[in-house]
């Protein structure tokens, strides 16, 4: 054996040696500790956008009004609503189908701390037509997030660690019937009012068993609670119907407050006031807004112009408003004890005529008061939400997200203003701009289900948020890409939307 073969040899041998120890070290060095970051960044507030369009939460942390992240749920989502500790954040799929889901979200926001941390999607089940999200915030009964069942007619209350497997633990209430519901929790009787069958079930909490039912409330629908007495209002086709929960008056029907003469809908829905006025209103073609003032018992309501409104909400807090969203942009701002304009603010182009919403999914704009200064409004049909100035009438903040933004839930540190959110108006991004483009010329589009294989360009592939829009403007030619691909976060030019 010649020396040149010996020496081949020899590092043949070497190089199998090392690739043997380098296997077997590999994986060792693989399972080395590595330093744990903190997760957790500070933030004034925390915004969450419910997607329409996209199916999709999206999560925005502020002052900088970063996205932080945006996080997928069933299609069609219908509603959303914070746990009574916010901590969670509870997302309804809409019942155009026969899989009503529910998607649980950690907020990962500390008010106090103002600390934030990566919101998760913590689980999805599935429910049985579930409701119970009022104003952004979920339902609760026993201080617990509750949802109800309304195919089945129960009550379901949580309970333990979401986080965890097998860390939470469920009650369930079984109610008189299925059906659409409402329901007051008191300290010790649980109020349920049904729809279709018109009357309310008081059930006992100790003992969950029923010690009254009142009759007599045809279409019930949206209810109120005043602390000071006690009594309960429900919205009955043709009048108001009251409801004591006290003393004598418990369980027992103690009044009814019929519509004013000539009123052309009743009351569907409540929201309060301050000293103790509730505003009753109906949502839709014919708004209508009535003022009850419960510091008599002499209860009357009284009507309030809606101005053409197509969402109502109430601030909380020392400066009370009624706020009325109108069809034509317009935001209106009225004193929230006498229903008094106080000043309006144009805050959109109209939204469309056919504008309508039912239980398959969410399409309407909604309104979440800060406080009684101000308030976020999201604009479906212009993919952007913004912070409004209530005292001034002026926008103090413009999220530009693209898709359908309707539903909206806000978590505000602890001390922070709306003031300290103001920024400039950010220019339209591309995709935004398609967005608002291909709602105003084709208001009844919807995206089309599933996904293609592919993207319409290489930068906005098939997962994108803005894929399905993109996609549309493209085959009408209403916009075209740049030659390295369509640029959707690019802000558009005034020559580009001219054109």
């Amino acid at each position: 054996m010649g020396l040149r073969s010996v020496r081949h040899r020899r590092r043949f041998i070497i190089v199998i040696v090392l690739f043997i120890i380098l296997g077997l070290v590999s994986p060792a060095l693989a399972h080395q500790p590595v330093e744990r970051k903190p997760d957790v960044w500070p933030a004034d507030g925390r915004l969450f956008i419910l997607d329409g369009d996209g199916s999709a939460v999206d999560v925005i942390d502020f002052p900088d009004g970063r996205r932080v992240a945006r996080l997928p749920v069933p299609p069609h989502p219908l509603s959303m609503g914070l746990s009574p500790d916010r901590k969670l954040l509870f997302v309804f799929r809409g019942r155009s189908t026969e899989e009503d889901w529910v998607t649980v979200i950690r907020t990962g926001f500390d008010a106090e701390a103002k600390a934030a941390r990566r919101p998760v999607v913590l689980a999805s089940f599935q429910g049985e037509a579930p409701g119970g999200v009022e104003a952004g915030d979920l339902a609760q009964a026993f201080g617990r997030p509750a949802i109800v069942m309304e195919k089945t007619g129960v009550l379901t209350v949580y309970d333990g660690d979401w986080g965890r497997p097998g860390g939470v633990r469920v009650r369930t209430i079984r109610l008189a019937a299925p059906d659409h519901i409402h329901f007051v929790e008191t300290d010790d009787a649980l109020y349920v009012g049904f729809l279709r069958q018109g009357f309310v079930q008081a059930i006992d909490k100790a003992t969950g068993a029923e010690f009254a039912r009142l009759s007599g409330c045809p279409a019930l629908h949206g209810v109120a609670y005043d602390p000071d007495t006690g009594r309960t209002f429900w919205g009955c086709k043709n009048d108001v119907m009251v409801v004591g929960t006290r003393g004598p008056e418990k369980g027992k029907r103690v009044g009814r407050i019929p519509l004013p003469d000539g009123a052309p809908v009743r009351v569907a829905a409540f929201a309060a006031g301050a000293d103790r006025v509730l505003w009753g209103y109906t949502e839709g073609p014919l708004p209508v807004v009535y003022r009850l003032d419960l510091r008599t018992d002499a209860y009357r309501l009284e009507p309030v112009d809606a101005y053409g409104a197509i969402r109502v909400a109430a601030t909380k807090g020392g400066s009370s408003k009624l706020l009325l969203l109108a069809e034509d942009g317009v935001l209106w701002v009225l004193d929230g004890r006498s229903g008094r304009p106080l000043r309006s603010v144009k805050i959109a182009s109209a939204f469309p005529e056919d504008l309508d919403e039912d239980a398959g999914r969410a399409a309407m704009p909604d309104i979440q008061p800060w406080d009684g200064t101000a308030a976020w409004v999201s604009l479906p049909h212009e993919g952007r939400v913004v912070l409004v100035d209530l005292e001034r009438g002026a926008l103090l903040r413009t999220v530009v997200t693209g898709g359908a933004p309707t539903r909206l839930a806000f978590l505000p540190a602890a001390g922070s203003r709306p003031e300290t959110f103001r920024r400039e108006a950010a220019p339209y991004s591309r995709s935004a701009f398609a967005a608002a483009l291909l709602r105003l010329v084709k208001p009844d589009w919807t995206p089309p289900s599933g996904k293609s294989g592919t993207g319409p360009m290489a930068d906005v592939p098939a997962d994108h948020p803005a894929a399905p829009v993109v996609e549309a403007v493209l085959a009408r030619g209403w916009m075209r890409g740049d030659g390295r691909g369509f640029a959707p976060d690019r802000p558009v030019t005034r020559q580009e939307a001219a054109v």
